[in-house]
């Protein structure tokens, strides 16, 4: 089934990112922004992606405390019991080669991979080696509370005000503008514009231990850059995850069908909002009957992999 093209737009360039652009951009049309936050949003980015190696030899109450606070409860029980076992005697020396094995095999992935963390590899082969529907065990959904103004609470007005806000919210995430999530446990201390003026000073290496000075904890953003402009895309044993930033165009889908229609402009300024408006009316008025839901529902889409084995 194709999509059906309700605008657009040649592609003739890319919004500036540099800091000379971005502050170009944000005067000739700040009301494509939500804020301009004076931290960059990429200021932890060189420290949480360096996710530190713990050797299974470290005392085992140094690896509780580091583990503590970044798992369930569960699963550090869990943990708590094999480091018990790890501490007492070998019963065989098969068990010892095949830990001191494995801890050399991790060790190695660390040292080869320093842009990332270790356990990156691992975490995304347990999403795109899982053959299970993507919608019902993987994908996010949000639900929204109603608008006080009843006026706004109708479909096509609330769908076009969710779409011009995550534009505006895409457009400062990309221009490295957006604030950065971080965890303050005490607001009124770190909460302040006193402190993001010292942060933004330090050096990008130190500024994960100035806001923790503070009793600040950023959280890691580094997977922010795939919620707008990416998808998943079959393949035999394990997906792919695909990006193209320089698209500008919105896939709808609604009854089964595909509606495809540009939210951006050449110079990747947000269009008016009554076109993305007048485009989301003729989706909702749109009686075709086409639906493809079943390929989103199914329980794997190998059949668009090729052949199944042992079908030849």
């Amino acid at each position: 089934m194709q999509a059906r093209t309700l605008w657009s737009l040649s592609v003739k360039s890319k919004t500036a990112t540099s800091t000379a652009g971005v502050s170009c951009v944000w005067n000739r049309c700040k009301s494509d922004f939500l804020h301009k936050s004076i931290v960059p949003t990429t200021t932890f980015k060189k420290v949480y992606l360096a996710y530190p190696f713990l050797s299974w030899r470290r005392p085992a109450p140094d690896i509780l405390i580091h583990k503590r606070h970044s798992c369930q409860m569960r699963s550090f029980n869990r943990l708590n019991c094999i480091l018990k076992c790890l501490k007492g005697d070998w019963k065989r020396q098969d068990d010892y080669c095949l830990h001191t094995n494995l801890h050399s095999k991790l060790v190695s992935i660390d040292k080869n991979n320093k842009h990332t963390s270790y356990i990156t590899g691992h975490w995304f082969d347990m999403y795109f080696k899982d053959r299970r529907p993507v919608v019902l065990n993987h994908n996010p959904f949000m639900s929204f509370k109603p608008s006080p103004r009843p006026e706004l609470n109708d479909q096509l007005i609330r769908a076009t005000n969710m779409v011009t806000s995550s534009l505006k919210y895409c457009k400062t995430l990309r221009a490295n503008v957006l604030e950065p999530e971080i965890f303050h446990l005490d607001p009124k201390a770190s909460d302040t514009l006193k402190f993001r003026k010292f942060v933004r000073l330090l050096p990008k290496s130190l500024s994960f231990y100035g806001a923790y000075w503070y009793k600040a904890f950023p959280l890691d953003m580094s997977q922010f850059s795939s919620l707008f402009n990416s998808t998943r895309i079959p393949q035999q044993g394990k997906d792919k995850l695909y990006k193209n930033e320089k698209a500008k165009h919105l896939l709808v889908f609604r009854n089964g069908n595909m509606y495809v229609f540009d939210c951006l402009n050449d110079n990747g300024d947000i269009l008016p909002t009554s076109q993305i408006m007048s485009n989301l009316k003729y989706i909702l008025e749109d009686q075709s009957d086409s639906p493809l839901t079943l390929l989103a529902t199914c329980q794997h889409k190998i059949e668009m992999c090729g052949p199944k084995p042992g079908s030849i």
